[in-house]
Order: structure tokens, then C-alpha cells, then sequence
């Protein structure tokens, strides 16, 4: 039987600093929709992660998440998962989206069945497809496997955040990825 980390063991003499498949730098990077997978967060949250592959090297993957665990989240991943889709289809096919859209969530009230309706439409519709990749790596990171997917190449937020007190700016401290 083989040993669970065999392939670790097997790879140490491999260099992997700087080299492929080692995420996405900073900005927007168009993507191909590799593998979506619902999921229980740690947290207890129902989500869906999505694999996304740079589409001239499937080793360069990175994770994005869309949330069912709120009203908020769920209605902007379905929003997400539709849009793709009419980012994906031809001009004449654009209204027929949104009559699958109706057929299919106008009646769920339910955010694991929102989110069960949204893993078959990106498993069935959209594997392989273009989307963007918003990616915005933390700390001292160079790099990230994470990032915020979407249907149009929106820029990463900074992940800090500032107020104004008295009309100068305060600092606050860096937001987790996941925040």
C-alpha cells in the first residue's frame, strides 16, 4: 500500500520556488472553469469551490468561493453563475438564460438547494469556460491560489481598509482573505 505522502517524498528534489503552478500574482487573469464542489466551510457554511486553471498551463490553478450561507451570498453567486453563463453563450442564446435562470431558482427559498441548483449549472454549463480571476495575494505573498471569480475582469480590492478621522486617514489592519 502506498504511503500517504509518497508524492510529497517523491517531488523534494523538484524546484517549486518561482516556478508553474504556483498560483496567480496581483490583477484580473482570464481563467478556465475547472472543477466546481460543494462544500461545508469550517465555520458550517454551505459554499461551492470553484477550481480555475490558467488555460495555457492546467498546472496554474487557483480556488474561488461562492457562498450560500446568507440571502446577500447566495443571491450574488447565483448572480455570478448566471452571467458566466451569458458571458459564455452566443448573442441569440443570451434571453434563454434567463428562462433557465427563472425555471430554476424562482421557487428555492432554500440556501443548500440554491446552492445545489448553482454546482449543476457550473458543472453542466461551464466547465471549461472563460472567466476572470480577480487576485489580490496577502502579507508578504507574491502569489495566491484564492481569488474572487467573475464574469468581466474586475479589479482585486486592496486588502486594507482605511477611514478618515478629522479628514486624515487611519489604517486599520489587513482583512483575512476569506473576510
Amino acid at each position: 500500500m502506498a504511503n500517504l505522502f509518497d508524492d510529497i517524498l517523491n517531488n523534494l528534489d523538484k524546484e517549486r520556488s518561482g516556478g508553474q503552478g504556483q498560483g496567480f500574482e496581483y490583477g484580473t487573469h482570464t481563467v478556465a472553469i475547472g472543477l466546481a464542489e460543494a462544500k461545508t466551510d469550517a465555520k458550517g457554511r454551505d459554499i461551492i469551490k470553484v477550481t480555475v486553471m490558467d488555460p495555457n498551463d492546467n498546472d496554474k490553478t487557483a480556488e474561488a468561493t461562492l457562498w450560500f450561507h446568507s440571502a446577500g451570498g447566495a443571491k450574488m453567486s447565483v448572480d455570478k453563475v448566471l452571467r458566466l453563463i451569458v458571458h459564455n453563450v452566443d448573442e441569440s442564446k443570451k434571453p434563454k438564460v434567463k428562462e433557465l435562470g427563472e425555471k430554476i431558482f424562482a421557487s428555492i427559498t432554500d440556501f443548500a438547494k440554491a446552492r445545489d441548483a448553482a454546482l449543476t449549472l457550473i458543472n453542466e454549463k461551464l466547465i471549461g469556460k472563460e472567466a476572470y480571476l480577480a487576485v489580490n495575494p496577502s502579507g508578504n505573498y507574491t502569489t495566491s491560489k484564492y481569488g474572487d471569480l467573475w464574469y468581466y475582469p474586475a479589479e482585486p480590492q486592496s486588502n486594507t481598509r482605511s477611514s478618515k478621522v478629522a479628514g486624515e486617514p487611519v489604517p486599520q489592519a489587513e482583512l483575512p482573505e476569506d473576510w
